[in-house]
């Protein structure tokens, strides 16, 4: 680390899923280029850390478990991130639990940054509280770092702000190849992976296969998850699997391993750390021209993106590749090629450390 290479302390509530896998792989990243730990909750895999510092915080489930035990939280979070040892203090995942101790840094010198994955609540996912968190933090932190120029014209919209965004691409989790053996396969299967939400748009997903299955024959759909998922068993074919249930990172890359290609019929987004999977492993992805997503998945080249709630135009799209494993091979490895250009956590990091952490 060089002299002037500042002292960072990443903050994610967080003991598992996404939000710990994008800490994780962030933190490890600015590792080789600054003093960084990191602070997560209870329970969190410290694995997924190389060359980081973790300390562990008993975070209670809610802002609204009003108690001694949430002001003792603060108070140690708030003694934690004001040390003078500490120069940037990046949260990583909106919750109401830093925004005291987060504003309460504006009267100290630690520079404070604020991830915004989503710019506002996706349908169906909407907790008013999460709006006012936005707005406090938005407002309230140095830098706010949003992914993909689509998330940037909505935050300048929606909060007004400009002159503290930094624009950064979402980050590759390549560490799940890591988690099995075998080979990259194509076999004839799609997968759709993620948690269950009504904006996923599985139920077009399922229409779409139904006109599937007539024209392609001995093929796999498997939609693997966590979630409400309203579909009667019997309204799914015999080569459909559901597995609705947390995804262990080796069965993460067990079903990306195998699949031929990871489809995302959306109807709503802003971005998705699942694409960024699918091209660690090669995959193309099926998904919607929704939000960001057209700027990390190139119709016809890492991918095909077809109009939204259009089971057709989808089922074409899963008929293409599920029949021409030569051309899904092409599309996973430019995808493959997009991730290492653009999705680098060494490039990442370099544009935070230059745009986000120095004054």
């Amino acid at each position: 680390m060089g002299e002037n290479d500042p002292s960072v302390t990443v903050v994610a509530p967080s003991d598992g899923g996404g939000m710990l896998h994008y800490c994780s792989q962030l933190a490890n990243a600015l590792s080789r280029k600054a003093d960084v730990s990191a602070i997560v909750d209870e329970g969190a895999d410290e694995s997924l850390f190389s060359g980081v510092a973790v300390d562990t915080m008993d975070f209670p489930g809610s802002v609204f478990e009003f108690g001694p035990d949430l002001f003792a939280l603060w108070a140690r979070l708030y003694r934690r991130l004001s040390d003078e040892s500490v120069d940037v203090v990046h949260a990583t995942v909106l919750n109401p639990l830093l925004v005291p101790p987060l504003l309460a840094l504006r009267r100290q010198p630690q520079r404070t940054v604020f991830t915004l994955h989503d710019v506002s609540d996706h349908p169906g996912a909407e907790k008013y509280h999460n709006e006012i968190t936005r707005q406090l933090l938005v407002r309230g932190v140095d830098r706010v770092v949003v992914h993909g120029e689509y998330n940037a014209r909505q935050c300048r919209q929606r909060y007004g702000v400009d002159g503290t965004l930094v624009t950064i691409d979402h980050g590759a989790y390549s560490f799940f190849t890591d988690y099995c053996d075998g080979p990259i396969r194509y076999d004839r299967e799609l997968l759709f992976f993620g948690r269950f939400r009504p904006y996923k748009g599985i139920e077009t997903l399922l229409e779409a296969d139904r006109l599937v299955s007539d024209v392609v024959d001995d093929y796999r759909l498997t939609i693997a998850g966590d979630g409400r998922l309203d579909v009667p068993e019997d309204d799914l074919g015999d080569h459909v699997t559901i597995i609705n249930e947390y995804v262990p990172n080796e069965t993460v890359c067990e079903l990306f391993s195998r699949c031929r290609a990871v489809v995302l019929p959306y109807t709503e987004a802003s971005q998705s750390g699942i694409v960024p999977i699918a091209y660690s492993f090669r995959k193309p992805v099926i998904t919607t021209t929704v939000g960001g997503l057209p700027e990390v998945v190139m119709d016809g080249r890492t991918g095909l993106s077809v109009n939204p709630q259009d089971p057709a135009e989808l089922a074409t799209a899963c008929t293409k590749l599920l029949e021409n494993e030569t051309t899904t091979e092409e599309m996973g490895n430019k995808g493959h090629k997009f991730k290492n250009n653009h999705m680098s956590w060494e490039g990442i990091t370099d544009t935070l450390l230059a745009e986000g952490y120095r004054s």
